[in-house]
This record gives C-alpha cells, sequence and structure tokens, in this order.
C-alpha cells in the first residue's frame, strides 16, 4: 500500500506553532513546505522553497494527496486541483472569536474540502450564512503545544526565569505592534505600561517578560518619538530597558506557550492569548484605560478576564490580579462554553480526519 502523503504548507514564522506537534506516523508520509528563511526545529520532515517556482517544484516532486494551508490563496488553490491534491485549512488562532476579518468573503472557504479549527463559533458563521463547508472544531494543533508547555509547567518555568531566577513572580505581557493605525494614539500609553511594569518588578523582584507582536517596537518607539506622540526620551528609555534583570523583552517569532507558565498574563489588544489563557488557567489582564478598547470581549464579560481600567491604580489591580482566586472557575466555565477539548489530541484528530479525506472517493 503505497504512503499516503500529508503536506502542511506554512508561509510566516508564527504559523510553526501550527506544526510543531505533528509526529512521525507508520505508513503517513507527512512533511512541512515554508520558504527558506523559516526555521522550525520539528518532528517531521521540513521542505523549503526561495520562490514561487521553488514551491511549485516541490509540488510535482514530492505529490502530496492533501495540501493544508493557514493563509487563503485562491491562485494556489487552482492549481491544486488542477494537480488532483485535496486542500485543507487550518485556523491560526482562534481569530473568529475576536475579529470580523473571517465574515469578509465567506465564500472562499467553499473552495476546501476540509476546515480546522478550534471553537464552534466560526462554524457557526459558516451556518448563519448559508455556506456548505466540512468544519472539523477542536482540531486546532498549536493547542496542544499549549498543553505540552502546562504539563510540564515546572521545567519551562525555569527556562524563562533564567535573567532572574530568584524572582517572586513571573509576568508576561503580550504587546501589540505600535505604529499600526488602530493602536497609533495607544504609543505612549504601550510605553507607559511597559515602564511602570519595570518599576513594580524592580519593587518586587519580579520578573516581567515582554512579548511584542513585532520585533521592531523599537522602530516605532523612535519613530513615535521624532513625531512627538510620546516623550523625547522613552525611545531610549525602552532600548535600554531589557539590561535590566527585572525585563526580559523577548523575539515576538520565540515559542509564545511557554509564558503561560508565568503568573499573571497581561494583554495589550484583541488576541487568541484570552482564551489560550483561560485554557491555561492563568490570571488574565486586559488593558482597557486610554483609547484601548477591550471590554467587549468575551472573556472579560464572563469574568475569565480581568480589565484594567484606571492608569493611576494600575499597580493595586495588577497585584489583586495575581491573588485571584476566583477566575479559574470563570475560566473554566468560559472555556466549557466554547466546546473546546484541551487534551493535548488535537493533531490526532486532524489527522485522522486527513487520512479519511484522501481515502474519501
Amino acid at each position: 500500500m503505497p504512503l499516503k502523503k500529508i503536506c502542511y504548507w506554512i508561509e510566516k514564522r508564527e504559523h510553526v506553532r501550527i506544526v510543531s506537534a505533528f509526529e512521525k506516523m507508520r505508513n503517513i508520509d507527512q512533511f512541512v513546505f515554508c520558504p527558506s528563511f523559516i526555521r522550525p526545529k520539528i518532528p517531521i520532515a521540513v521542505r523549503k522553497y526561495n520562490d514561487a517556482m521553488g514551491f511549485k517544484g516541490l509540488i510535482k516532486r514530492y505529490k502530496p494527496d492533501v495540501i493544508t494551508l493557514s493563509n487563503p490563496s485562491e491562485g494556489w488553490m487552482e492549481k491544486f486541483k488542477k494537480y488532483g491534491i485535496k486542500t485543507a485549512f487550518i485556523h491560526h488562532g482562534i481569530h473568529d472569536m475576536v475579529t470580523s476579518g473571517n465574515f469578509v468573503n465567506l465564500e472562499q472557504w467553499k473552495a476546501f474540502d476540509i476546515i480546522f479549527t478550534g471553537t464552534n463559533s466560526f462554524k457557526k458563521i459558516l451556518e448563519q450564512n448559508g455556506i456548505n463547508v466540512n468544519v472539523v472544531t477542536n482540531t486546532l494543533p498549536q493547542l496542544d503545544v499549549l498543553y505540552d508547555r502546562i504539563m510540564k509547567r515546572n521545567m519551562y518555568r525555569k527556562q524563562i526565569s533564567k535573567k532572574n531566577p530568584g524572582a517572586t513572580k513571573i509576568i508576561t505581557l503580550f504587546g501589540h505592534p505600535m505604529g499600526k493605525k488602530a493602536f497609533a494614539q495607544n504609543n505612549k500609553i504601550y510605553f507607559d505600561i511597559v515602564f511602570k511594569l519595570q518599576e513594580l518588578a524592580e519593587k518586587y523582584n519580579w520578573l516581567v517578560i515582554v512579548k511584542p507582536k513585532k520585533d521592531d517596537t523599537n522602530i516605532y518607539a523612535e519613530k513615535a518619538a521624532l513625531n512627538g506622540d510620546i516623550p523625547a526620551d522613552y525611545f531610549k528609555r525602552y532600548c535600554d530597558i531589557n539590561k535590566s534583570k527585572y525585563i526580559d523583552i523577548v523575539s515576538y517569532a520565540s515559542d509564545p506557550y511557554v509564558y503561560f507558565c508565568s503568573d499573571a498574563m497581561i494583554c495589550t489588544g484583541r488576541s487568541t492569548a484570552h482564551i489560550e489563557a483561560a485554557l491555561a488557567r492563568i490570571p488574565l489582564g486586559l488593558i482597557g484605560f486610554g483609547d484601548f478598547v477591550i471590554d467587549t470581549l468575551d472573556a472579560a464579560k464572563c469574568g475569565a478576564g480581568y480589565i484594567f481600567k484606571n492608569q493611576d491604580n494600575f499597580e493595586n489591580e495588577l497585584l489583586d490580579l495575581i491573588n485571584n482566586k476566583d477566575m479559574a472557575q470563570k475560566q473554566k466555565e468560559y472555556i466549557n462554553s466554547l466546546g473546546l477539548k484541551f487534551d493535548g489530541k488535537m493533531h490526532e484528530r486532524l489527522v485522522d480526519e486527513l487520512i479519511k479525506l484522501i481515502d474519501k472517493k
């Protein structure tokens, strides 16, 4: 019997988490196609290309039975059909929960033989709009990576706290990109938060981990300082802040899930991290002062996240968040309402469905 060939196509560094949980399996040839600038360290084979011609060459050489995408690509979808390759879409994050992006061009989803997602939300969106597509929930493989990190929490806590191993608490800030139009008015507040967290970390001997959405946040800081959007010294302060043992600004491309082994998490914007924090049962704080608008999010409405609304009282509210013992129950109820199974087996369910798809005539 010939090997079934499954290709996972990723195009961005942040999509590595999608394929990180897959393991080698007997009678199945699983491999990843990705641009050469991505260097995933994963159990299954990785095959790289430099341009469109290189990608086409990989398709012809390895002849996958099915290829999964995490970015819709109308041009390539036509080519895959021409080559007789079945197509699947794997959602990256649970963005259908928090943005309107999935309401744009709903017809595009009809092109896929199957769609893998986490919650039942996206499936309901399609059903409500009369789009008949095979959507399978609880097949978001990146959540298996989170599951692994939480199961090995103590080991990963030691790993992320190397800069200040004696820290009494680890606080992680997921900072969204400054400089974008939606965030421009909050440039100063974002840096105020980072500087305040540094002050509190030094006061209480914490380690504050800052994970920007992009690595070029310091470039935005320089532009904002030149434009007068933030005080002139903020740029230098931000560039120098990583010299402190109490602050660790990590790369946006680093494994995000190790930081869910912290004692509390803070988010400055809409993010799948709200749901992932609930899965990990880590206290979640959402920045709601200034022009940050997040009080409409489900996590906040149901008590699975706390909204900081007073910048002047941030210290006291953060201390309350760290010591919050009631949020875990609210997070459990929130996850149950989404129909999520946090069991480390999402990638197994996904592969099972792909095998069924390959066998389907």
